[in-house]
């Protein structure tokens, strides 16, 4: 109940109300995977400006524009974050030239708007892999280093749709769905620092928003304005920023309509019908 409180009646604070304290330490490394695009991109803007980042790593299948990589606190490094072996060597060049990093940001993702039966096995699997077992394997190879740093933080951005999920986005929703449940489990982990011997606990942070403005949904129109507005990537990335470096919050939920799911979950049926009518969230995907 303290998190549906926490989630309800943050979502009306600005963002500099939010942040209560500084970073605790400086020369913090960020890992974004999916950072050359979207929110991601975002995501590296916003961490790069602060003075207590020292380097923003990105993970992706394609850089990001030159003017990014101009920045020197930039750098990028070409990953599949599907592909383990691939993986883990990026990680020992990552940790031999930068060291050990201090947030991770599990941030890649795709989707295919499609009815179930019309989507064929690698469609399925490449969303599922992408979107959860690509955070899930970034996380476990990269853990070492966050317990070694010992001030640290992990970020999983999800989705609304991995709680309450449209038509035509089935593969998109569950897998979703599987990283929130990943989350709240490595979240327990990381509050019982003994059991893997942490000198201080991980810090975890949810992100489950609405429809973000940016390619992936480009061609999904925006179901209600009033109760599912999109989401600007800039302002949300700044949200983050501040709920890092503030400390004191543990998942953002926005806009304002995600925020009252939680409330619709613990009710019947009806009431999540009457939710998705009036959100317009099957219409979009083109099922009524």
């Amino acid at each position: 109940m303290g998190l549906l409180l926490d989630s309800y009646f943050g979502a009306f604070k600005t963002p500099k109300q939010r942040a209560l304290a500084p970073f605790i330490c400086k020369h913090q490394k960020v890992l974004i995977t999916g950072g050359s695009n979207g929110l991601g991109l975002c995501l590296t803007k916003s961490f790069s400006k602060l003075l207590t980042v020292e380097k923003v790593i990105i993970l992706d299948l394609e850089p990001p524009e030159d003017t990014i990589l101009a920045n020197e606190k930039v750098c990028f490094y070409f990953c599949d974050i599907t592909q383990v072996e691939m993986l883990k060597q990026v990680q020992k060049r990552i940790v031999r030239e930068h060291g050990d990093i201090s947030i991770l940001i599990n941030n890649a993702g795709i989707t295919n708007i499609k009815p179930l039966l019309s989507m064929d096995d690698a469609e399925i699997t490449r969303i599922l892999q992408v979107n959860f077992l690509g955070a899930y394997m970034v996380t476990q190879v990269f853990l070492d280093n966050l317990i070694s740093f010992g001030d640290s933080t992990i970020i999983n951005i999800c989705s609304i749709l991995g709680v309450i999920s449209p038509a035509n986005l089935t593969a998109y929703c569950a897998a979703k769905a599987c990283l929130i449940s990943f989350h709240k489990s490595l979240k327990l982990l990381m509050e019982h620092s003994e059991t893997i011997h942490m000198p201080r606990k991980i810090k975890t942070l949810l992100l489950c928003p609405g429809k973000i403005r940016t390619k992936m949904f480009e061609d999904v129109s925006t179901p209600s304005t009033l109760f599912a507005p999109d989401l600007s990537p800039e302002e949300l990335s700044e949200d983050i920023v501040c709920a890092v470096e503030g400390r004191n919050r543990e998942q953002i939920l926005s806009p304002y309509y995600a925020n009252l799911v939680p409330l619709f979950q613990r009710l019947e049926w009806p009431y999540w019908r009457l939710l998705k009518k009036y959100s317009g969230m099957n219409e979009v995907t083109n099922l009524n």
